[in-house]
């Protein structure tokens, strides 16, 4: 049995969505809008940024693609799990 007491959808997270919606968040966007853009559906993006469904994972495209709409690198998104 491990050690930490993290859930372990958390420690298979691929991503840190809580970086995700602040980089909207920073921007002045909307969920619309980025899901617009991006051309995903505004609840997948919502599902990304608040990880409500741990079984859902997006691509590493999708992810790249997020870091790019917002400026930054994909490293930026990665957590350790995703290594």
């Amino acid at each position: 049995m491990p050690a930490t007491t993290e859930p372990p959808a958390e420690r298979e997270r691929l991503y840190d969505h809580v970086k995700l919606r602040a980089w909207r968040e920073e921007a002045g966007l909307r969920r619309t809008q980025v899901a617009a853009d991006l051309a995903i559906t505004e609840q997948w993006l919502a599902d990304l940024e608040t990880a409500t469904n741990p079984k859902r994972q997006p691509s590493l495209d999708l992810l790249a693609r997020l870091a790019r709409y917002y400026g930054r690198g994909l490293a930026e998104l990665l957590t350790e799990a995703a290594a």
